[in-house]
């Protein structure tokens, strides 16, 4: 009889519950994301305009591509976070080439220029979203 009320007591305890994984963004990963990308897009844009005129530029946006997947694994830790990261430094880059080049000779130059370069930038995105979804597959 004994064994038959501890049994009951024993049922009669809540069960633990069991943690569930968030299903939105956190403001934080975001926030970082977003920040990291314009950080990265002035650095292209510097880089852009540091290299002389001379020296190709399809290689420099396959370099560029690399960059942002690479630093989309180190920074993010899902396929969202890096997709906001890419599309942070796309949205970086276009407008400094915009600003600089509007700056320097006229707006309608620096729309033409920053729009030509900006369908180079188009990739960062995606190539974010790859570096933020290898990070999550592999930790």
């Amino acid at each position: 009889m004994a064994q038959n009320e501890t049994a009951k007591k024993e049922a009669k305890k809540p069960r633990p519950k069991r943690a569930t994984r968030k299903k939105g963004l956190g403001t934080k990963a975001v926030l970082q994301a977003l920040l990291a990308g314009l950080a990265l897009g002035v650095a292209f844009v510097t880089a852009e305009l540091e290299i002389p005129a001379s020296q190709p530029s399809g290689l420099l946006a396959v370099i560029f591509v690399v960059v942002t997947l690479l630093v989309a694994a180190a920074v993010t830790d899902r396929a969202r976070t890096g997709a906001v990261f890419g599309a942070a430094a796309t949205l970086s880059q276009f407008l400094g080439l915009l600003i600089f080049y509007a700056y320097a000779w006229s707006p309608s130059v620096g729309l033409d220029i920053a729009l030509s370069a900006a369908l180079r930038t188009l990739t960062y995105p995606l190539a974010g979203l790859i570096g933020g979804y290898v990070v999550n597959r592999t930790l």
